[in-house]
């Protein structure tokens, strides 16, 4: 994704094989926040994976028998143009949903918890911090182009379950991970929008087709590492590291019988270890720091740019390291 800044980007393959980019000068609009351009890139693998695939032929089938049986009679009486537009939108939407799934299949939790603060979904929960789906901040309902927000983060929620990751991320003290839980709780049929008889039938047609999304995805992703064993072996001694500014490019683990040995960590556990200490642990760094206020956004936001170039140059310095 062009986020419109300077940043350098870093190409490679980490130990999976899999193509990596990530921004190494952390956009300065975004400073103090998690760099949602530069993991949305993940995002956009997806869509290349997706165009590589021709998803959208295999699926064109399928969705026209969806559309067809959700409108009933109506879909006959429809112009053709009409029919057309309304088969593009479902598969627009379950392209979207694709996008998603593979770049949490991909980079994990982080992409995730990007997305939740690109679109300001913390605002979803009540003050009992359950998802108020009548508040009309953020809408629930579906785009022309896009799925719903907040579904595609059910989805998300859903597939981080099954690959293990959740067992990670649940005891987050985090607004973030809230949003998580309650949106997994949630129906499909609770972003069917009882105002917008006109749509209801075509989401109907979308929910149709998400198991066939999801056939495609696990055949495309079925042999990769998604990365949740390593993030669980090497979370606490990255998490030690950034508490005491070091750069955990390489790291020493304790591996029993008083021995100890040098492990360097993908990039996929580097990136959940940075989104999850900025969800968690910024505001207790700042608190053992002389004339540090956790309150101030100001002072915090310096710190968390302080996180982004420890982790930065550790990517960087992964990249050197897998160099021939």
């Amino acid at each position: 994704m062009d986020s419109g800044s300077s940043t350098r980007p870093c190409i490679y393959r980490d130990r999976r094989g899999v193509p990596i980019r990530v921004g190494l000068d952390w956009n300065t609009e975004y400073a103090g926040q998690l760099p949602v351009p530069q993991l949305f890139v993940a995002h956009e693998i997806g869509e290349y994976v997706y165009s590589e695939k021709s998803l959208d032929d295999q699926l064109r089938l399928e969705v026209r028998a969806a559309v067809e049986l959700a409108y009933g009679p109506e879909y006959q009486t429809k112009e053709k143009t009409d029919k057309s537009r309304l088969v593009d939108t479902v598969i627009s939407w379950g392209k979207e949903l694709f996008c998603d799934l593979f770049a949490v299949c991909l980079i994990g939790p982080c992409y995730t918890f990007a997305f939740i603060e690109s679109f300001d979904l913390p605002n979803l929960l009540d003050k009992n911090g359950a998802v108020a789906i009548r508040k009309p901040r953020p809408p629930i309902h579906f785009y022309p182009l896009h799925p719903s927000h907040p579904f595609r983060v059910k989805y998300q929620a859903d597939l981080l379950k099954r690959l293990e990751w959740w067992p990670q991320v649940r005891n987050i003290d985090s607004r973030y991970v809230r949003v998580l839980d309650s949106l997994s709780d949630l129906a499909d049929s609770d972003f069917i929008d009882a105002d917008d008889a006109g749509t209801a039938p075509l989401v109907e047609a979308f929910f149709k087709i998400i198991p066939e999304i999801n056939s495609h995805l696990g055949k495309i992703v079925r042999s990769l590492d998604v990365g949740v064993h390593e993030f669980g072996q090497l979370r606490e001694p990255i998490t030690r590291y950034l508490r005491e500014g070091i750069v955990p490019s390489t790291i020493t683990i304790e591996v029993g019988n008083q021995r100890s040995q040098q492990v360097v960590p993908s990039s996929i556990t580097l990136l959940n270890c940075f989104a999850c200490f900025y969800l968690e642990h910024v505001e207790k760094l700042m608190s053992r720091i002389e004339g540090q206020d956790p309150d101030s956004a100001e002072q915090q936001a310096y710190w968390v740019r302080k996180l982004e170039s420890w982790t930065s140059k550790a990517l960087e310095d992964i990249a050197l390291l897998k160099e021939p």
